[in-house]
């Protein structure tokens, strides 16, 4: 943009950009989990249900953690 200011170090990446994309990471997990459990069809073994189970609770925790402490301090701030 016109006038914004050029960062120094163009290596760095802001924390709010990291969270931003665990969330998208979170909810694209979550959106994408079915269309891979019938394309790939049930768990075989026992290690396979435990790391697809825990893949989409450790997504949906993401996802839903950071959407609601980001609700919460907007409504803190009074933004609405």
């Amino acid at each position: 943009m016109l006038g914004e200011r050029i960062p120094e170090n163009d290596d760095e990446i802001p924390v709010d950009e990291v969270v931003d994309w665990l969330e998208f990471a979170g909810w694209t997990t979550l959106v994408l989990y079915p269309v891979l459990r019938w394309i790939n069809g049930p768990a075989v073994s026992t290690d396979q249900y435990v790391v697809r189970t825990a893949l989409i609770v450790i997504a949906t925790i993401a996802a839903v953690g950071i959407r609601a402490f980001r609700y919460a301090s907007r409504k803190e701030r009074g933004d609405n």
